[in-house]
């Protein structure tokens, strides 16, 4: 019953996001994009990039890192170990995807609106990898990918994680990095990939 309803979960959120997106990129994206590039201040503009690293793949990569040395040769904590080594899994799917996803995808960054009036798809662009990878957001899966881990491990305190993600994909909005329905995206992308492996392989870990 518990599986059932979490598929029912998932299949609803991600049409739900997906319809949501398309909405974004035809009536709220450009508009929004375009009124905080005009009106946003230096001071936002500073949060919003210390708030924006919390979805920064390289940090999580280096704590995992460092926990699986420890627990491996140090602390010997097999229990531990597999549970760090679980949550690597769950970042390395869940980034190679959603990083495959945006070079398959191939849509254009606010910044390529913004100076040159461009907001277009090309797929499988080889010349422009990095302003043709708007979608999704890497930083916002990143985010959601992390928060479902926590979740798992510390469910007491999941609204918290919840809303650290959020905050964090919405500062890619903030600073022109992404569209709003690249982060609604990123974390369709960051959630179900996650919470699909956990499914599969919960037993083992």
């Amino acid at each position: 019953m518990k599986t059932k309803k979490t598929n029912n979960f998932l299949i609803s959120y991600i049409l739900i996001s997906i319809l949501f997106a398309i909405i974004s990129y035809f009536y709220i994206d450009i508009q929004l994009n375009t009124a905080i590039e005009n009106n946003i201040t230096d001071n936002v503009k500073y949060v919003a990039e210390i708030i924006t690293d919390i979805g920064n793949g390289k940090y999580y990569y280096t704590i995992l890192i460092l926990l699986i040395l420890y627990f491996y040769l140090i602390n010997k904590n097999k229990i531990l170990l597999r549970k760090v080594n679980f949550s690597l899994l769950l970042m390395l799917s869940a980034n190679i995807i959603t990083y495959i996803s945006k070079f398959v995808i191939g849509r254009s960054r606010p910044h390529m609106y913004l100076s040159q009036e461009k907001y277009e798809f090309i797929p499988f662009n080889f010349n422009n990898s990095y302003d043709y990878a708007s979608m999704p957001s890497g930083h916002t899966q990143t985010s959601f990918t992390v928060a479902v881990i926590l979740c798992t491990f510390f469910p007491k305190y999941k609204y918290l994680f919840i809303a650290i993600a959020i905050l964090s994909s919405l500062s890619r909005v903030v600073l022109s990095a992404h569209w709003l329905s690249d982060i609604v995206i990123g974390a369709v992308f960051g959630i179900t990939i996650p919470i699909l492996i956990i499914k599969k392989y919960k037993d083992k870990f």
